[in-house]
């Protein structure tokens, strides 16, 4: 084998070893979403009540709360806070960023937070497979409060001068860190947070459905532009050396 041929040769596998990883983008629709909505009971003079637990499976429809004049100067509460359970299977490559886009339909005196959670309490399995209906209060006060702490992953302010339309919550890298871990279901809590700066008795959120996970994630591997012009020096370096001995029998006879 000439020098040039081997030149050649080392140049080709040199500019194999310069790929560029393109982004692509992936939306995600949502696998199952839901709400749980907490009543405290209202005191009286009398005695207190018996808060009350129930779990819509219906949909993620808004979150919100509801203050519940008793009379005798007290009052109960109403609070519903969701979920979103989103299916990572598919998703084999590293994810750049990741964004829950929520369709606001519609705002009703709310002054405060849109807020996204870990969710650690159950699997999302199971609470993608939770039934609709009354739940045990001690059971629906653990899960409703974990839709609301935890590690918060993203937030929105909301005022009466939010618009209906389409929003993007930015998850920060602890839940770019959980989604990367997760090979299958993925549960995230929704929960509102009111400043108390809106409506006394009622603030909701509305959502249009479904919510989407809008996922950049690293790409299929293909050649760089420099790696791209290396590539044809040693493909034109082959040829060259390929034709170099027949010119120079070819030159010899005559």
């Amino acid at each position: 084998m000439s020098l040039k041929h081997l030149v050649s040769l080392v140049v080709l596998v040199y500019c194999c070893q310069l790929p560029i990883a393109r982004a692509g983008s992936i939306n995600l629709d949502e696998f199952d979403s839901g709400t749980v909505n907490y009543r405290n009971a209202c005191l009286s003079p009398f005695g207190g009540g018996v808060d009350t637990a129930t779990h819509n499976d219906g949909g993620l429809n808004g979150v919100g709360f509801e203050l519940i004049p008793c009379g005798f100067g007290t009052a109960g509460s109403w609070v519903s806070q969701g979920y979103l359970v989103f299916d990572l299977t598919a998703i084999t490559a590293p994810v750049i960023s990741a964004a829950v886009s929520f369709d606001i339909a519609g705002i009703n005196g709310a002054d405060g937070a849109l807020q996204l959670y870990d969710y650690m309490l159950t699997s999302a399995q199971y609470l993608s497979n939770l039934p609709g209906g009354s739940l045990d209060t001690s059971f629906g006060s653990a899960l409703h409060n974990q839709f609301t702490s935890g590690n918060r992953l993203a937030s929105m302010d909301i005022s009466s001068s939010t618009v209906a339309g389409v929003y993007d919550l930015e998850l920060s890298n602890f839940g770019l860190g959980l989604i990367d871990g997760s090979s299958g279901l993925l549960a995230l809590g929704v929960s509102y947070s009111p400043s108390f700066s809106g409506a006394l008795f009622e603030e909701r959120i509305s959502f249009a459905r479904p919510t989407r996970l809008k996922l950049e994630v690293a790409g299929s591997v293909v050649p760089a532009p420099a790696t791209l012009g290396l590539l044809a020096v040693g493909l034109i370096g082959l040829g060259v050396s390929r034709r170099s001995p027949f010119h120079t029998r070819f030159k010899s006879v005559g």
